[in-house]
């Protein structure tokens, strides 16, 4: 989808979704922009391939809570769970 990250961010926020993401540009977002939504996710992968995303998702997205994502940057790898400060 060839939107803005602002535009994404806008709209997870105006439905009430977390924003779950690839893009690491994200990461440059401060909790200040988090602030009023159901949270940011940022998904890190060492290979892009669907197989491998996917992986790391079944893994972790079940372990995170909505309250800890909430009016938060979370990233996720294979092996960690991370709340930005």
């Amino acid at each position: 989808l060839n939107k803005s990250d602002l535009t994404h961010l806008k709209f997870a926020k105006k439905e009430a979704k977390t924003l779950i993401t690839l893009d690491r540009d994200f990461l440059r977002y401060t909790a200040v922009r988090a602030a009023g939504t159901k949270g940011i996710v940022v998904v890190t992968t060492g290979s892009n391939t669907p197989k491998h995303i996917n992986r790391i998702c079944k893994r972790q997205l079940p372990k995170i809570k909505r309250s800890f994502v909430v009016n938060s940057l979370v990233l996720i790898s294979n092996d960690k769970i991370t709340k930005s400060k």
